[in-house]
């Protein structure tokens, strides 16, 4: 018997179904087992940020710089721009000069993984002064794993405005 048009459509569609399927399972399986390999490198740049916070409260600046790869860039609030290491180095040293130890809350928000070796972290910093008022600032850090450890390879920080009261209040 011979097939019509309307049954080679269909089976066009099934040939395609099946091709679509057997196509993106192993994409599934390996975006699962991409959440799962990355659980704990996520764990671990949490980690660092809470030793990040640490450091800066005691104006650890040798901590705080063993945590940047060797050519980091860090764009401030402000809109400076640091380049590498000494760079960096300095812009912590002039800013504890100047304004001593520093209470800093971190507040990691979200880190994502373009890539197995890069990490994507954006969240909100809040240093305390003495008077105990925080100004806040949002960040975005491009993490680069190098050597099984997570370093900054760049910072950028711009003004947090929050969409009400009660999220600037809350942690």
């Amino acid at each position: 018997m011979a097939q019509g048009p309307t049954d080679v459509r269909a089976w066009s569609k099934a040939a395609m179904f099946s091709l679509l399927l057997l196509v993106s399972t192993p994409l599934v399986v390996n975006a699962a087992e991409t959440v799962a390999s990355h659980a704990a490198d996520e764990t671990e740049i949490r980690a660092q940020a809470s030793a990040y916070s640490a450091a800066f409260a005691d104006a650890a600046v040798d901590k705080l710089m063993a945590m940047w790869t060797d050519s980091a860039i860090f764009v401030d609030e402000d809109g400076d721009i640091y380049r590498g290491r000494s760079e960096i180095k300095k812009a912590y040293d002039d800013f504890f000069a100047h304004n001593g130890n520093r209470q800093l809350d971190v507040v990691v928000e979200s880190v994502t993984f373009p890539a197995d070796n890069v990490a994507v972290e954006e969240g909100i910093t809040r240093p305390k002064s003495d008077s105990g008022a925080a100004s806040a600032t949002r960040y975005v850090v491009t993490h680069i794993k190098s050597r099984a450890k997570w370093l900054m390879e760049s910072v950028s920080e711009s003004p947090y405005h929050p969409a009400s009261l009660v999220n600037f209040l809350s942690p």
